[in-house]
């Protein structure tokens, strides 16, 4: 008899602890709102001279462009660039990251996959590649006018949404 008791005590206490954790069920409120979701404007670097694109959203407008093909792949995405001023020496760059170990910045390496010696507003660069959604592996560069600095951007899939993301390196 002592063992059936302790036996339907403990039983009784597991559920109760196993029902005291659960998530309590909490009626759904809408966040639906009134007004229509802002358009999202295009991907740009710091200095607002790159834009990047999904080619879909934007074939329909698209202009005078060149194509770059840097994968031909089943699982290639198609990107475009633009601009809104002459850059120099832009190149479309492969990406190794190098481990530099615990609690330090990655390090880059980069190859030269494509070069334009001035990328300019009147033709779009639509470019096929294989991009990452974790570890950049395709980015881009350009030099400053005074051509003292160059300025490098890596482009990677957000996970979450599938949007692009452009981030700056090596700053």
């Amino acid at each position: 008899m002592k063992q059936t008791i302790l036996k339907l005590t403990c039983v009784i206490i597991a559920t109760a602890s196993l029902t005291s954790c659960r998530k309590p069920d909490v009626p759904a409120i809408s966040t639906a709102s009134a007004e229509p979701e802002p358009t999202p404007s295009p991907l740009r670097d710091e200095k607002d001279a790159v834009r990047a694109y999904w080619f879909n959203d934007v074939k329909e407008k698209l202009g005078d462009y060149e194509e770059v093909r840097l994968s031909d792949s089943d699982h290639a995405q198609t990107f475009v660039l633009e601009t809104d001023q002459p850059l120099l020496n832009f190149r479309i760059l492969a990406i190794d990251v190098m481990d530099a170990g615990p609690g330090k910045e990655p390090g880059y390496l980069t190859t030269e996959l494509y070069y334009l010696e001035t990328f300019t507003p009147e033709q779009a660069l639509v470019v096929s590649a294989d991009l990452s959604e974790t570890i950049p592996n395709t980015g881009f560069c350009y030099d400053e006018t005074d051509g003292e600095l160059v300025i490098y951007h890596y482009l990677t899939v957000n996970g979450m949404d599938g949007s692009l993301e452009l981030t700056p390196f090596w700053d």
